[in-house]
């Protein structure tokens, strides 16, 4: 079976800012600490594959149905489980676009991590606002777009859909491993119209 998309191995990354949509909408214990890093630990090998090729990798991703900015939903906790996973320091910005996010990933030195703020926060996130996207681009300076949050993927959201506008998408490795796990499922259990998770049905039909 075969993964019908390009993924981050087919294109020239090397050395560059990339921006990774992820899913680290995991959940917290009343102490603010992941209580499950599935999706966290989902995301390493695609991080790990990019550090490795030398990029500055800056990292997107949502937590729960926040009102405003309410702080109980930030991505802090996931960006610190995440630098234990990866063993590294990783730069954590309480900003999704605007001057703080450029400067902090201008700083930031190659084969490194920054992680925005909770892509929520931001009305133009769920509207899939083309002008937010624009300014995400803008503001991290990326020069490709990696989607690898699996149960993401299928929200027409700035950060998986309008964004496609203004930067080169590529699956990530991860995007790519649950996509033919799934395939190999059907395939054994000829039992299509069984299942129903998140993004499949899109991903699915999107490879017809």
């Amino acid at each position: 079976m075969a993964f019908h998309k390009k993924t981050v191995r087919d294109v020239p990354v090397d050395n560059m800012t990339v921006l990774v949509r992820v899913d680290f909408d995991a959940p917290l214990n009343e102490n603010g600490e992941v209580i499950d890093d599935l999706w966290i630990k989902s995301s390493v090998t695609t991080i790990e594959y990019l550090l490795n090729r030398g990029c500055k990798v800056v990292i997107v991703a949502h937590y729960g149905k926040p009102i405003d900015r309410d702080k109980k939903y930030t991505l802090e906790p996931a960006a610190a489980r995440l630098a234990q996973l990866l063993r590294q320091d990783i730069r954590f910005v309480n900003e999704v676009i605007g001057d703080k996010v450029l400067q902090a990933v201008k700083r930031a030195p190659s084969k490194s991590v920054v992680v925005l703020e909770n892509l929520r926060f931001h009305p133009g996130e769920e509207d899939n606002d083309y002008e937010f996207a624009k300014q995400l681009v803008e503001s991290t300076g990326a020069r490709y777009l990696i989607q690898d949050g699996f149960n993401a993927a299928h929200h027409r959201h700035a950060s998986t859909s309008a964004i496609t506008a203004f930067l080169p998408s590529v699956a990530g490795i991860s995007l790519e491993y649950d996509y033919l796990t799934i395939l190999r499922a059907l395939a054994v259990t000829k039992a299509a119209n069984q299942i129903n998770l998140p993004g499949v049905e899109i991903l699915l039909d999107a490879g017809r």
